[in-house]
């Protein structure tokens, strides 16, 4: 159905970037409830509030993308997270690719100081709708409901 048949029967025309926010919306409401193996990861995500973290650190960079790595968010986590995971970036990096994978995060790499490649992550489109704390989102965060969908209780019950 092409736009002039929307307007024929009195439906208003989206504007590109006001469909592409329904669309990433609609996207993270779905993703929170999907039955899918990265559930437990996305959950993790949130309680470690990597999200949050991500988004903080990209708005405090100077530049458009600057991007963060797995090791700039450990160092954002707290002492007890660190010392109960040793092999916490490494972790944190395929948690942060797999996210990537379903779009909640954008993933591009870069060349560190030591001259090796590193992947950088950003919060994408859909992924600030799992952003809590943050003027980022203003529509709201679905990451209290993909906790309540990812409970064992619920999960347990579908």
């Amino acid at each position: 159905m092409d736009s002039n048949n929307f307007e024929n029967i009195g439906l208003p025309i989206l504007s590109s970037s006001l469909e592409e926010e329904e669309n990433a919306s609609l996207s993270a409401m779905l993703l929170s409830f999907s039955p899918m193996v990265y559930t437990a990861v996305l959950n993790a995500s949130l309680q470690l509030n990597l999200f949050d973290i991500i988004s903080n650190i990209t708005k405090a960079a100077k530049t458009p993308f600057r991007g963060v790595s797995a090791s700039d968010v450990a160092s954002k986590l707290d002492t007890a997270t660190k010392t109960q995971h040793p092999k916490l970036c490494r972790r944190l990096d395929r948690m942060l690719r797999l996210l990537a994978s379903y779009s909640l995060l954008n993933c591009t790499t870069r060349v560190s100081e030591d001259g090796s490649v590193e992947r950088v992550f950003e919060v994408s489109l859909v992924g600030k709708y799992f952003v809590v704390n943050g003027d980022e989102n203003e529509n709201g965060s679905v990451a209290s409901f993909s906790a309540f969908m990812g409970h064992r209780k619920v999960v347990d019950a579908l």
